[in-house]
């Protein structure tokens, strides 16, 4: 079975006493920075579909513009019948640019990878107010 995720791009994730989680500040479409430069953080929720029940070791990349910032080696369970969840809290990231941060998901068996884009963009406002000032 090949292998699915859905990926959340959010500012944080929460675990309360129950398991359940809370996840912060969700990018919805993009990311829209007041300024740049700037330091960050970034949190990845991911759910991972078909994944063979049992324990897995597996690669994250998080990078911008396409210089990697971030990699580690991760570890997940998949449940049997279910989906495995990996939470990934608090990557510092350097934003340079607008653009694009990519995160990949790799070392499954079969060599699947799962990625997912987040656009780096300019607040509507301030492009407004840029071309008011012209």
């Amino acid at each position: 079975m090949a292998i699915s995720a859905s990926v959340i791009f959010c500012d944080d994730i929460r675990v309360e006493g129950n398991g359940k989680l809370i996840l912060i500040g969700l990018y919805p479409a993009d990311l829209v920075p007041g300024f740049l430069p700037q330091m960050m953080t970034l949190s990845i929720w991911v759910r991972l579909r078909g994944l063979a029940p049992g324990a897995h070791n597996a690669r994250f990349t998080l990078g911008v513009n396409g210089v990697t910032q971030t990699e580690a080696e991760v570890a997940l369970v998949a449940p049997e019948s279910k989906e495995a969840n990996l939470s990934i809290i608090g990557l510092p990231i350097e934003l340079k640019d607008y653009g694009r941060i990519t995160f990949s998901l790799a070392g499954f068996p079969g060599g699947e990878t799962v990625h997912e884009e987040l656009p780096i963009v300019p607040s509507p406002v301030s492009a407004t107010v840029a071309g008011a000032n012209r």
